[in-house]
């Protein structure tokens, strides 16, 4: 089922993580079986690539290039009959392992396995034989038994293959494997007169009558196979195989060779064999074994084998340069193929000739595959084809007319190929805009799900997403993309798109645009791209700072929680923690403020930022009912903010001279005319009022003397009149004064001005 295998005969756990990576970009899948007495590693690898074998100390090293797997010694292999017929099968090999039997997990096979200590000694050529098959393998021995009781057994000179009662071989096989060879060597002698009379993919000569006539032609050739002397039978049976090829049917060529290679295992060798085999795996889809056939040297001056091996190669690892100039050839010999063959070959020519950028060479190979057996479905294989041709050339109007015939046409796979393209196309033309290529791109996305259409088309649409700024959407299309295709060879791609995303959002400012709600949804939905180190820090501080900035105190506060406790570390943790602390005693959580800072301590801590922290420990032990240790904190502090919280807390104990004495020490007269800003006069009325409510005329006869000018343009005049009127002037109007204070019950603490601080400047702002 195209796996390679490693197996060895003793018990040893691999990484399989390692090796993968070992293997660059040639391995593309590596696993260990469980429950086998020894290890066996299996992979799978690039079409074409498999491993010679060499050691290094003791370790054993799969060198892997493109080659056919084939080991440096083949073993002798040979077919044997005892005095009683009884049939076995030789194999010289010295001191193999004993057998070991691992079952496949693909396809559910026994596979019996004998390991060789000899560098490079294997089974050059696979055989099947009545019971058993042996597998090619560039060391050691494998076979898969084909009945109950086959069996691999070893001595120190041999391994054999047999059964109870001998091995269904006759003698004639027996005999021709004497040799020790394996079966006698097929030569280009040995395939017949009449099959060497052609070329090696003579397919208009092997057509014979063609489809109407199949029938009649294929009994006419078996019945020729049953009259032939034996040693020409396989000459007969490679007419067989390639009259099959030749009218389209390659799994039928593919058994009629099988048989072939079962009565005589070295015709393998021989260029026709490998030339018609070729032909037929690539009609298969079995590209990586076309490939292998086809690059056979003996077949490189052949020019029709060099089409089906460019047309493989190009199917498989698509380069539309490099193949293109033997695909232009196609017309001439496709035209007249039967349908199977046409289509096969011309699509893969057309694809690749448009791709080249030759709108007219495509076009006639469009025009080549033409003719009698098209089916309906083949009609809209055609008309989308036309449409990459007239896409090559420029012709946007008739582009989108053939794209649009293919939609409308029964080929499921060649209507989602058009839809796409068409949509693209109209797209670069701006015949669409974004918002419709993606409704009509989400259309397709179960229209067909081969190939790597899928895959490509949730790629685009992820892109389109973003692009138009529905970055939802566009980052769980590229998700689905990442758990469901984890080892596609493009998948980096496609999360390195995600990062880039992730950090225009969250690190240059695009999620500014999005509501707050909708930003930290985005977030917590793929946190999992938030990066490592500073950049993801400064991530977390800019959403913390909008989350702060619309009063979703306790989101942003998770945030910087995550932080303190699990990425940062020195000063950065204490300048985050205050940051936190702060947040908490906003969101009138003092406990947690205090739990905060006693987390983010450190030594030597800058003494700006240290005074900061002793603040918000003040109001939060404040917040708490502990004033006394809060004044404490600040008894020798005289600066303006440790006086403005020392006024906050005498204000709340309802201290009232206290109180008044510590807010008129934060009041700065303007120099010259200067008027007064907002916060400064709205300042002056709280110390008016405390020393109101102190019944400190003094103190307001100088407030009045000093600043009643500078009042009197600003909002709190009448209050501030109110407040510092002088006894003479009548009795006080305690009840206007009750309102005047009342409008100003929300008095300018301390906390107050860090809040509007943090809103117009962010959390940053306070440290």
């Amino acid at each position: 089922s195209g796996w390679l295998w490693a197996v060895f005969d003793l018990k040893a756990e691999m990484d399989a993580k390692l090796l993968k990576r070992t293997g660059g970009d040639v391995v593309l899948h590596v696993e260990q079986v469980q429950g086998f007495k020894g290890t066996a590693v299996r992979m799978i690898t690039r079409p074409g690539f498999n491993p010679s074998v060499r050691k290094e100390g003791q370790l054993w090293v799969l060198d892997i290039h493109e080659q056919p797997i084939a080991p440096k010694a083949g073993f002798d292999v040979a077919t044997q009959m005892d005095f009683q017929e009884r049939g076995r099968v030789v194999i010289r090999a010295t001191d193999g392992s004993q057998p070991m039997i691992l079952r496949d997990p693909e396809v559910g096979d026994s596979i019996h396995v004998v390991t060789v200590p000899a560098i490079g000694a294997g089974v050059r050529i696979g055989r099947e034989y009545p019971g058993a098959e042996l597998l090619p393998t560039a060391q050691g021995i494998a076979m898969i038994p084909r009945g109950d009781t086959v069996r691999l057994d070893t001595n120190r000179e041999q391994v054999e293959i047999s059964q109870p009662g001998g091995l269904f071989l006759s003698p004639m096989l027996a005999a021709e494997g004497a040799t020790g060879g394996g079966g006698k060597v097929a030569t280009d002698g040995n395939v017949g007169a009449d099959v060497m009379a052609t070329g090696p993919l003579d397919i208009s000569k092997w057509l014979r009558g063609g489809n109407d006539k199949f029938v009649d032609d294929h009994r006419k050739l078996i019945s020729r196979l049953a009259h032939v002397r034996p040693d020409e039978k396989n000459a007969q049976r490679m007419e067989i195989a390639r009259h099959y090829l030749a009218n389209g049917f390659g799994a039928e060529a593919l058994g009629e060779l099988r048989v072939m290679a079962a009565v005589d295992p070295l015709i393998v060798d021989t260029p026709p064999f490998r030339a018609v085999r070729g032909a037929a795996s690539f009609l298969m889809g079995r590209d990586a074994d076309a490939i292998v056939d086809l690059s056979t040297p003996a077949l490189k001056g052949d020019a029709r084998v060099q089409l089906f091996l460019a047309a493989a190669s190009a199917r498989s690892l698509p380069d539309p340069n490099k193949h293109a100039l033997v695909l232009r050839l196609a017309p001439e010999d496709i035209k007249g193929w039967p349908r199977n063959l046409r289509i096969a070959i011309g699509e893969v020519a057309a694809k690749t000739v448009a791709r080249a950028g030759d709108s007219k060479g495509a076009a006639r190979i469009v025009d080549a595959m033409m003719g009698p057996g098209l089916s309906r479905r083949d009609v809209g294989k055609l008309a989308y084809l036309s449409g990459m041709a007239a896409q090559a050339g420029k012709q946007w109007d008739t582009t989108i007319s053939r794209y649009r015939d293919a939609e409308a046409s029964e080929s499921r796979p060649d209507r989602a190929y058009a839809a796409r393209d068409r949509v693209e196309l109209m797209l670069k033309l701006n015949k669409m805009s974004p918002t419709e290529a993606i409704r009509d791109l989400e259309k397709l996305r179960f229209a067909w799900r081969g190939e790597d259409f899928e895959y490509q088309l949730m790629k685009r649409l992820g892109q389109l997403q973003i692009a138009a700024g529905r970055y939802g959407e566009g980052l769980r299309s590229m998700h689905s993309l990442v758990a469901n295709y984890p080892d596609n060879p493009d998948i980096g791609k496609v999360q390195e798109e995600m990062s880039d995303t992730f950090n225009r959002l969250f690190l240059v400012g695009e999620a500014d645009k999005l509501a707050p709600v909708v930003a930290i949804g985005l977030y917590d939905e793929f946190q999992e791209l938030t990066p490592s180190g500073t950049k993801g820090d400064e991530m977390i501080r800019r959403l913390a700072d909008r989350l702060a900035g619309v009063d979703l105190l306790e989101r942003a506060g998770e945030l910087l929680r995550h932080q303190v406790e699990f990425r940062l570390s020195g000063l950065d943790k204490v300048r985050v923690g205050t940051r936190l602390a702060f947040l908490n005693l906003s969101d009138r959580r003092p406990s947690l403020a205090l739990e905060a800072l006693e987390a983010s301590e450190a030594p030597e801590i800058p003494t700006d930022l240290a005074a900061r922290r002793r603040y918000i420990r003040v109001q939060a032990l404040t917040d708490l009912g502990r004033s006394a240790e809060a004044l404490a904190l600040i008894i020798n502090d005289q600066g303006e903010e440790a006086n403005r919280l020392r006024g906050d807390i005498n204000w709340k104990l309802k201290r009232w001279p206290e109180a008044a004495a510590a807010l008129e020490s934060t009041i700065v007269k303007p120099i010259g005319n200067r008027p007064l800003d907002p916060a400064t006069a709205r300042r002056l009325l709280d110390t008016a009022t405390a020393m109101t409510l102190a019944k400190d005329e003094r103190g307001l006869t100088r407030l009045r003397r000093t600043y009643g000018a500078l009042m009197a343009p600003t909002e709190w005049r009448e209050a501030f009149d109110l407040l510092t009127s002088e006894p003479e002037r009548g009795i006080i109007d305690y009840r206007r004064l009750g309102d005047k204070i009342k409008q100003v019950q929300d008095f300018q603490t301390f906390m107050g001005e860090w809040q509007k601080r943090v809103k117009a400047q962010g959390l940053s702002s306070i440290n």
